[in-house]
């Protein structure tokens, strides 16, 4: 699109920051943005970048003014405004002068697939990712295409696809590391922990993430080092070890408060009330669910919480405290009936089923497993086997034993082709179901 009226922004920028003196030069401010950036300062390094893009505006230097919005879009998301920034990107892609260059689009490009990775619409981070990759392929930039294929692969590791993630990440390793260019390699490192650790393999996760955290302690950077301190302590946590894991988010919290990112916050708060809820603590579970859900409210997504919910519902059913925890559910329902999340949506109809269960509501129970059949009829195998033993549940309660074994018989064919660690539950509950009724294939299962 042709570059607009500078009129337009020029009013937009006095907005953001009066103008303090002609006799400052863009540069200057553009790289001491630059330095505070470096600095994890994201707050003064938007300030000096919408500063520069002013004077580069008043000296008609569009790209340098596309540069100086791009680089501030980039700093008000890494303070934790996502949403702000993401709009002011979504503003210079669409304003962005003809003759900018071929990296400046693809930094545009990446940075709005990052914000909207952020707010959990996946579909948006993916299309306009790829959009970054295909311009940073026709500017031959090697670190470029490396950075690119790194990120792309976090909105297919969160919506599932982990074997299209790592062909990504495996990518861009082979780039950082012929080139030298260890920094940007401890971003895909950590990405490989992910993805690993999303499969079960955790040993080898924690070799992945080990690696990052030697190249980030060198580099000091707080940010980075937050979200490795988060990753390490969640590390520890699959390996059994949560006095650790606590050790590692409380270093990951001190710095998400220090850097006042509402997002990480409200996520190590949760994982903390996590570690408190397995171990039978309670109290200090809710006391880290709710003050996570205080800062939750400040963000823009809708399904973490929805999350933040489900996990306080969880709690108040360990007390007993039914009636709490049906608010809880509510609440939760009515965030994620906001967003497209089916898979969570199906997840939170089954909670809110058992809770029924448990309060002898069956026909409303009932009511909650159909409309989570109706989302899993053809994909999330996770939920339809839920369906079938909560459903399976529910007849055990109503007396209705067969009804009941034929329920747990389907969720036990639906792994019948699939690994033996995945096989053990539904074989563990048709025995039992079996048991119910005296037959003799109780035994031949357990």
């Amino acid at each position: 699109m042709r570059f607009i009226a500078t009129t337009f922004f020029l009013g937009l920028l006095s907005i953001l920051l009066p103008i303090n003196s002609a006799a400052q030069n863009a540069d200057s401010l553009f790289s001491s943005g630059h330095a505070f950036y470096e600095n994890a300062q994201y707050e003064q390094a938007a300030n000096k970048f919408r500063a520069s893009g002013q004077l580069y505006l008043q000296q008609k230097d569009s790209v340098n003014w596309a540069w100086s919005l791009y680089r501030y879009g980039d700093a008000v998301m890494s303070a934790g405004n996502v949403r702000e920034g993401l709009d002011a990107l979504l503003s210079i892609d669409e304003h962005k002068p003809q003759q900018a260059p071929i990296d400046l689009k693809a930094y545009i490009k990446n940075y709005i697939g990052w914000a909207y990775r952020q707010l959990e619409q996946y579909d948006n981070s993916k299309k306009y990712y790829l959009h970054a990759i295909e311009l940073a392929d026709m500017s031959d930039d090697s670190v470029l295409i490396g950075r690119l294929n790194n990120n792309i692969s976090y909105p297919y590791l969160y919506s599932g696809d982990y074997e299209r993630a790592f062909t990504y990440q495996k990518k861009a390793k082979e780039i950082y590391e012929s080139t030298g260019e260890d920094y940007r390699l401890s971003f895909v490192l950590n990405g490989m922990f992910l993805t690993f650790r999303e499969l079960g393999l955790h040993v080898q996760a924690n070799k992945y993430l080990r690696q990052s955290l030697a190249i980030r302690e060198k580099v000091g950077n707080p940010n980075l080092l937050d979200v490795t301190y988060h990753n390490m302590a969640a590390s520890f946590n699959a390996l059994g070890q949560p006095d650790s894991a606590i050790i590692y988010y409380r270093k990951s919290l001190e710095l998400s408060r220090m850097l006042q990112n509402p997002y990480d916050i409200t996520q190590t708060l949760i994982n903390i009330g996590q570690l408190y809820e397995r171990s039978g603590d309670y109290d200090n579970a809710l006391a880290y669910y709710n003050e996570a859900l205080e800062t939750n409210y400040q963000t823009d997504r809708p399904v973490s919480i929805a999350n933040n919910l489900m996990r306080l519902a969880e709690v108040a059913i360990q007390n007993n405290d039914l009636g709490n925890a049906e608010s809880f559910y509510q609440e939760a329902l009515n965030w994620l009936e906001q967003a497209k999340a089916p898979q969570k949506l199906a997840g939170l109809y089954l909670n809110i089923a058992e809770l029924k269960l448990k309060q002898g509501l069956y026909s409303e129970a009932k009511k909650y497993v159909a409309d989570a059949k109706n989302i899993s009829r053809e994909h999330f195998i996770s939920q339809r086997y839920r369906t079938y033993t909560v459903l399976a549940e529910i007849h055990k309660a109503e007396g209705k034993l067969d009804e009941s074994l034929g329920q747990y018989r389907r969720a036990y064919d639906l792994f019948s082709n699939r690994g033996i660690s995945s096989k053990i539950e539904p074989t563990m509950n048709l025995a039992r179901a079996y048991h119910m009724v005296h037959s003799d294939s109780a035994l031949i299962l357990a």
